[in-house]
């Protein structure tokens, strides 16, 4: 797990949206702990809820608009990541 959140420090103004991306591969609630931006530390656990197909974590989104499409995603089927994690950490070392 070390080397993707470091490559995620460096990405410098892509800091926060990088470790969302990583969040459902990763599956790695100390993730999002570490974003700033509260919109994407929302996004993030709403990463976390559908890929752990775990509600509980829809109760750390504050915005109450995206609470409800937390839970949707956590009761969806389970589905492959979109990106292979090779391919994200590529993108991330060249932003």
């Amino acid at each position: 797990m070390e080397r993707e959140p470091l490559l995620c420090e460096l990405a410098e103004g892509k800091r926060d949206e990088c470790y969302v991306g990583l969040v459902p591969l990763m599956k790695e609630e100390e993730l999002c702990r570490k974003i700033e931006d509260s919109a994407f530390k929302d996004d993030c656990y709403i990463e976390m809820a559908g890929a752990t197909k775990d509600e509980n974590f829809c109760n750390n989104v504050e915005d109450e608009s995206k609470k409800e499409y937390c839970r949707e995603v956590a009761q969806q089927e389970e589905d492959k990541p979109k990106i292979d994690p090779e391919e994200l950490l590529r993108r991330v070392e060249n932003a």
